[in-house]
């Protein structure tokens, strides 16, 4: 069974079909009961376990911010999730659907407990990239598979490397344009921290701010007035915007209302200044790509650092961003010309293969891997 795969229609109904199953494109989600805080139910969930005064300040507030629908909601919650998913189901796949689903985490929990295999897959970058990623621990420590993008673990048996949907996508939509200008694309993340992840953390985003500007200034006369600059669609808080318009960028500041993947395909290169999924994209679909971050706040866990040392060997990854620039310096003329050079399509082939594997006919092999983790069951695996 998928659900919150988060794939479009088209490619949610390829899957669908190469697994034998009649495409329903729609996602159920129960509406969450509306229910009062019950105080007394609150109370019978505090514990006494704190050893530190902090510890102790900490623990008297988790009874009070637990969410309703875990406590007083839950029982009814648990009912309409048991009443609108499948009974039995033998797999349960879900892209996305662990973290915000909450009657899908229910329902897939009470079948894991009577036998359902639960499958996890990746649904975006960084994930067996960065140091630490929270998530990806806890995803792989719940999941009976974890289905990667194409890297693997040796210690641990749960990863399953597949061709990604939705870099298979990208592989398609995304088009340089001859001629075109550079976009610089940047993220933005929460002011207050509530992930545990190797990327930029609180106040750290403002010297993530002042690397842009470090790149923009370092931008030659010929370069500069042809970047874009693609914010990030929330800016949390921070002062993006208002910074690169005082350093007199506001006419270089892209329009936000045109979706990223036309404004990107407007470009002859793109510059991306973090580590997630947009370079991924980029780079299977052939796109000439540039690619600077600070390596102190995008650690880098060791069995990726190869991969990341022969982009920058290449000329496509750069830890300062005066040297980014001066890339892009040397190749806005003729972008093309650099990226098909051997060097560069061997490095960006050799990171694909790890880290993007995007490949037409993903939905027959995520078919056959799906079917031999079944292939102990006495019953078909799609029934």
């Amino acid at each position: 069974m998928f659900l919150d795969t988060g794939l479009e229609r088209k490619d949610l109904a390829r899957l669908l079909l190469a697994c034998g199953q009649v495409p329903v494109l729609t996602s159920a989600r129960p509406e969450v009961p509306a229910l009062p805080c019950d105080s007394s139910q609150r109370e019978g969930l505090r514990t006494t376990i704190a050893r530190t005064e902090k510890e102790a300040r900490i623990e008297r507030l988790i009874a009070d911010f637990i969410p309703r629908i875990h406590v007083e909601g839950f029982a009814e919650m648990k009912k309409r999730a048991l009443s609108t998913f499948p009974r039995s189901p033998k797999v349960i796949c879900t892209f996305h659907g662990y973290a915000n689903n909450e009657a899908l985490k229910i329902w897939a929990a009470e079948n894991v407990e009577r036998g359902a295999k639960l499958l996890i897959a990746q649904h975006g970058g960084a994930f067996g990239m960065l140091s630490v990623v929270h998530k990806e621990r806890h995803q792989r420590a719940v999941a009976d598979r974890f289905v990667t993008w194409g890297w693997d673990d040796s210690a641990d048996s749960k990863t399953l490397p597949l061709p990604s949907p939705k870099l298979a996508r990208a592989k398609k939509d995304m088009v340089p344009t001859s001629g075109g200008d550079a976009l610089l694309v940047l993220t933005a993340y929460p002011r207050f921290p509530f992930s545990i992840e190797s990327m930029p953390q609180a106040s750290q985003w403002l010297s993530y701010i002042d690397d842009q500007l470090r790149f923009m200034g370092a931008l030659s006369e010929r370069a500069r007035p042809r970047t874009r600059i693609r914010l990030y669609s929330h800016q949390y808080g921070w002062p993006f915007r208002e910074r690169f318009v005082d350093a007199g960028f506001e006419s270089q500041i892209d329009d936000s209302s045109v979706e990223f993947g036309k404004s990107v395909c407007r470009s002859s290169i793109c510059v991306v200044s973090y580590n997630a999924t947009t370079y991924l994209e980029s780079f299977v679909a052939d796109f000439p790509t540039l690619l600077f971050w600070n390596p102190r706040h995008w650690e880098l866990r060791e069995q990726a650092r190869p991969y990341f040392r022969a982009l920058e060997e290449a000329g496509i990854l750069f830890h300062r961003p005066e040297d980014a620039a001066a890339q892009l310096n040397r190749v806005i003329g003729d972008p093309q010309a650099w990226w098909q050079s051997e060097e560069v399509q061997r490095a960006r082939r050799d990171f694909c293969r790890q880290f993007a594997r995007a490949d037409d006919g993903w939905p027959r092999k995520w078919r056959r891997a799906l079917d031999e983790i079944m292939a102990t069951s006495k019953e078909p695996a799609w029934a």
